[in-house]
């Protein structure tokens, strides 16, 4: 797989983007004597111009490794697999190998099944909580409480409250009534209404379904996905440093 396929993978993590002649706004991606170029109806954000600089620094050291991935499916998953580690790090703060704890969590609960059926999980993080310095036994990490966790947290309106080191804190559950109806747009999945008004900038939901998608959501509005094996990255507000269509 060479740099400008590497780049094109890149582009398609963030569903903004799109091929064509001209548009709006250019976005381009470069490295090296690689480039390519995409339109969007808006700039990028600042966490996405980030997320574009930290992904190219990812590619550029992998190739200085003579790491090779393969123009092969399953490499090109893994490659926005790490572009999407890289993002969810710039959203959390927390660095990369946090944020892959986490997920392989996610990733192992759904290869396991209760009765044939897929495992589903609801999971809020929240970054001001941190775990005491002695630790606890009931920590998604421990592999001995598995079982007993698959069906816990799986329903609509319940979810399993951790902190940062991935402590469990509580179990909760939310009703309709605790949420309002959004007088906007919604940015994120009707299903998962109740529970993403729960989150905040520092409050980020985690949530399997029983099909096996995954979905992330933060300060109310989703923020990445993994649907039939591939992440996406989505930021829906954000200042951007030029005009869009849509500005009034």
């Amino acid at each position: 797989m060479d740099t400008t396929q590497k780049l094109n993978i890149l582009a398609k993590t963030i569903p903004q983007l799109y091929e064509s002649t001209g548009g709006e706004e250019q976005i381009d991606f470069e490295l090296g004597e690689s480039t390519i170029t995409r339109y969007s109806f808006r700039g990028l954000t600042p966490a996405l111009k980030l997320y574009r600089k930290g992904c190219i620094n990812l590619i550029r050291s992998s190739e200085k490794a003579n790491y090779n991935f393969l123009s092969i499916k399953s490499d090109e998953n893994r490659l926005r697999e790490l572009f999407a580690m890289e993002w969810l790090s710039i959203k959390t703060g927390l660095d990369r190998i946090n944020v892959m704890e986490i997920v392989d969590y996610f990733y192992k609960l759904a290869s396991r099944t209760n009765e044939n059926s897929f495992i589903c999980k609801n999971v809020i993080l929240d970054l001001e909580h941190s775990a005491g310095d002695q630790g606890s036994d009931l920590n998604l990490k421990n592999s001995n409480i598995d079982k007993a966790l698959d069906l816990i947290a799986s329903g609509p309106f319940t979810y399993l409250l951790i902190s940062s080191d991935m402590e469990i804190i509580d179990y909760c559950s939310a009703t309709l009534t605790d949420s309002s109806d959004s007088t906007s747009y919604k940015f994120y999945p009707e299903f998962l209404h109740v529970l993403s008004s729960r989150t905040t900038e520092k409050k980020i939901l985690f949530t399997l379904t029983s099909r096996g998608d995954f979905i992330i959501c933060q300060n109310k509005e989703m923020i990445a996905s993994k649907r039939r094996g591939e992440w996406t990255v989505c930021e829906s507000s954000g200042e951007v440093e030029q005009p869009s269509l849509f500005t009034s």
